[in-house]
């Protein structure tokens, strides 16, 4: 299943990055052809309608590449669910799909670059169905586990066969993103009323991941020989979302570290 969804996602972009390799003048021929038979569909149906070719063939142009990225944007949150990916990443992945849409008229065709219509026709119709799966149909889905279970008691496989497979059919709830991006640190000091209000107001916003790994780049390994971590350990801890670290110190001074 994840392979299949993998498999459908890349073809379908495949399929409209494509149609921008058509050229101007076979691509806009074809979609003529198509505004006209519409077109004589609605005259026939409603005659003394006032719809203009030239408007009709635009309109169906941008529903067009709404209902195509739609599409995308329905395959790729799926399998981005799949294979465990977050919702930044499948953001991500949609903004590239539209990047190289555009890029590809603007190279091949000598096209006026237009990265509004690439941010409002292409890639917000990708984001918004992004938006309202992860929404209504971001739910966690656990395979049966009787039949494996039952495998385990029967002595076919053992525990941690078992463990693997249930974690393989089990779909988690997508996140927003599996990485920290801030941390909130908060100080408070024992008989400080001062100190603590103005503790408060310097970290009262989140500091950014990026300043902090700045910061401890001037920091050398000898400096922590009394921390319990390194270096490293401690980058990949911030680094990782819903870390609570909690510091007593001996004067009773208190550190509240978590990362958002």
């Amino acid at each position: 299943m994840k392979k299949f969804n993998l498999v459908l996602s890349l073809v379908l972009t495949l399929i409209v990055l494509s149609i921008s390799f058509v050229s101007g003048e076979n691509s806009g021929s074809t979609g003529l052809e198509i505004s006209t038979f519409i077109l004589r569909i609605i005259t026939g149906l409603f005659p003394n309608n006032s719809i203009v070719l030239a408007e009709l063939h635009t309109v169906l142009q941008i529903v067009g590449h709404v209902l195509l990225y739609i599409i995308l944007g329905i395959t790729w949150f799926f399998t981005g669910k799949l294979w465990r990916l977050s919702l930044m990443r499948v953001l991500i992945i949609g903004l590239m799909i539209a990047s190289i849409d555009e890029l590809i008229g603007l190279i091949g065709y000598n096209q006026d670059p237009n990265f509004l219509k690439t941010l409002a026709i292409d890639f917000l119709p990708f984001l918004m169905i992004s938006l309202f799966l992860f929404r209504f149909a971001n739910k966690e889905q656990i395979g049966h586990m009787r039949p494996i279970l039952n495998k385990v008691k029967s002595g076919d496989i053992t525990a941690d066969q078992a463990y693997t497979m249930i974690y393989e059919n089990t779909v988690s709830k997508m996140p927003v993103t599996w990485h920290a991006h801030l941390i909130r640190l908060r100080i408070v000091v024992p008989d400080e009323k001062a100190a603590n209000i103005f503790l408060g107001i310097i970290f009262f916003f989140p500091i950014p991941i990026g300043f902090v790994r700045f910061i401890l780049t001037f920091i050398k390994e000898e400096q922590l020989h009394d921390s319990p971590f390194t270096k490293s350990e401690i980058i990949d801890m911030i680094s990782s979302k819903g870390i609570n670290v909690k510091v007593n110190a001996n004067d009773k001074t208190k550190v509240i570290i978590r990362t958002i």
